[in-house]
Formats: structure tokens, sequence, C-alpha cells
């Protein structure tokens, strides 16, 4: 890949920090081509979850944060950049598709499962940090602990924050 694309030449050439993952690329490690890809944001933890479970034997957990160490911080970076502070409260802004993609990325926002991906996510990324010596972000911390709860109508989940609220025509991302 060249320095003008992968993961943080994309974060970057969308004003954000650290790198941001596609949903799915070609076999030249370019994002595949498509419109809904450009808005998902619920695969940036899934390295994050990948690298965690690589743990086991010390001598291997320690060559495996020297090895990936730096890429659980750049989607961690990019996941913190991403989050939108508004009062005191981090939310994931529009434009974004959530992982039940029957929705418009331009009203969509704080998607249910994405939220509790994201909090999962850093707090992930916090333990690699810890792992590396670094101890606790402050910066991620504050996201996650002011991170959007996801919006509820009658005591149930909706899939989003935005109306319209839960619609059943995609797969059941809530379960």
């Amino acid at each position: 890949m060249s320095p003008s694309s992968g993961p943080r030449a994309t974060a970057a050439r969308q004003a954000y920090d650290g790198a941001r993952w596609p949903k799915q690329t070609g076999p030249d490690g370019r994002e595949t081509p498509g419109d809904v890809g450009p808005f998902l944001i619920w695969q940036q933890p899934h390295l994050l979850y990948l690298l965690y479970r690589g743990r086991g034997a010390h001598h291997r957990a320690a060559a495996l944060i020297r090895r990936f160490g730096e890429l659980a911080e750049e989607t961690a970076r990019f996941m913190a950049s991403f989050a939108e502070e508004r009062a005191g409260t981090w939310h994931l802004p529009a434009p974004v598709v959530p992982a039940q993609e029957a929705y418009k990325a331009p009203s969509t926002e704080d998607p249910t499962f994405e939220l509790a991906y994201w909090w999962w996510g850093l707090e992930v990324a916090q333990l690699w940090h810890e792992r590396r010596g670094k101890g606790r972000s402050d910066q991620w911390q504050l996201i996650q602990d002011g991170l959007a709860r996801p919006r509820t109508e009658k005591g149930r989940y909706c899939a989003i924050a935005t109306e319209p609220y839960l619609l059943r025509s995609d797969h059941p991302s809530l379960l």
C-alpha cells in the first residue's frame, strides 16, 4: 500500500486522527467501492478484539504488544477523534450507517450497537495502553465515561438515536 492509501491515510483525509479501518478491501488493500462502506464504523473495534484475543504466554504476549501495540493505539486514536462532544456527552455523529444498514447516513446518530462496541473497544484499547506501560489514556476515559447512552422507547432499545428509531426491514443487529 502506498503512503497515500491505507487506514492512516483514510483517517487523515477525513480529518481524523489515527487509523480508520474499512469494512472490506480488495486484493490490493484498497477499500472496496460502495455507497455504504465509507459511512460504516462498526468494524473499527474489530482489530482491537483480534489483537486482544492474541494474549497468551507472557513471552508471546510481550511479542504481540511490541508488534501490534501501535495498531491498537492508532485504532483507538481514530475512535476518540471520531466521537463528537456536545454539552459533556460524546456522540457518534452523522453521517454514519449503522450495522443495520437500512438507515440514511446524513440523519443517523448514536447507533446502539456501535455505542456499545465503541465503549468496549476503547476499554480494550486502554488495556493495550496499559500493556505498553503507558497507563490509561485520560482522553479515551473521558469519552468512555461520557459516551451517549443508547436511546430507549417504552423500555426497549432503539437501533439509533434519531428518527426513525427502529426499522424492521434489515438484519436485527440489536439481538
